[in-house]
């Protein structure tokens, strides 16, 4: 397993148009109210070591997934020559826990990689994301956004927040 000691962007073609955050939400019945912490949800958690190991069985090469500091959760997607990191946030709101999924590119610095290769594996794992989530029977209202239409949004914030 090879850490990125000094990772950077990896530039990826046509960037602005990769679907790369997804918005949706799930049930918070009384049975998922587990305990949580500052930055903690055990549920959103769970539901992103499903998603990693979907992606997994779809030949993917996923880390575990980890707890994040000011996340839910993240992992990444290793190919050769760069990473893909997704990083899960979820938000409770009375029955609802609103998440977001966001993904990016990462390589060592050290490393060139054209961005074409990058926009091809990065389109991969985010059609294959979008698939594992569109599947699940949790997930509604849906909505998988690229850089031009979350910029057009005017504030993403307004999803995420009462």
């Amino acid at each position: 397993m090879v850490t990125l000691i000094f990772p950077t962007r990896a530039r990826a073609a046509g960037s602005e148009q990769i679907r790369r955050r997804f918005l949706f939400t799930i049930p918070n019945s009384s049975q998922n109210k587990l305990r949580r912490g500052l930055f903690r949800d055990a549920l959103g958690f769970g539901m992103f070591c499903e998603i990693a190991k979907q992606l997994r069985s779809e030949g993917f090469d996923v880390t575990n997934v980890k707890p994040g500091k000011a996340c839910v959760a993240s992992f990444e997607v290793k190919f050769p020559e760069f990473n893909v990191f997704a990083m899960l946030l979820t938000r409770p709101r009375h029955r609802l826990i609103r998440c977001r999924v966001s993904t990016w590119c990462i390589r060592p610095i050290w490393r060139r990689v054209s961005p074409e290769t990058v926009s091809k594996g990065w389109t991969r794992v985010c059609a294959a994301m979008e698939r594992i989530l569109s599947g699940d029977s949790r997930v509604t209202s849906l909505r998988c956004l690229s850089e031009t239409e979350s910029s057009a949004v005017a504030n993403l914030r307004e999803w995420t927040e009462e």
